[in-house]
């Protein structure tokens, strides 16, 4: 395995960009859904949740997987694109 860049010197990277707000968890069910539950909560655009390990992570079409921890980088962005563009929004993040 590759040596990680410690999570002070990734915030220290994203600090003054839009994703400054980085959420670092050692475990979680779902980035995706605390992702969601923040976004509920109206936290703005650009939150991103970093998680270790996920015990209930999600897909697209309903599939699950799970990966040991530290073996997969595991993030969801809190996006808030305007709408007639939405569709695009994740297919670009996937590039």
């Amino acid at each position: 395995m590759t040596d990680l860049l410690p999570a002070d010197q990734v915030r220290a990277a994203v600090a003054e960009t839009r994703f400054g707000d980085v959420r670092w968890v050692a475990s979680t069910g779902s980035t995706n859904s605390d992702v969601m539950g923040l976004a509920r909560q109206g936290e703005p655009e650009g939150v991103v949740v970093v998680a270790d390990h996920q015990t209930a992570g999600r897909g697209r079409r309903g599939r699950t997987w799970q990966a040991p921890p530290g073996a997969s980088l595991m993030c969801t962005i809190l996006l808030r694109p305007p709408a007639r563009v939405a569709g695009w929004a994740t297919m670009a993040v996937a590039v």
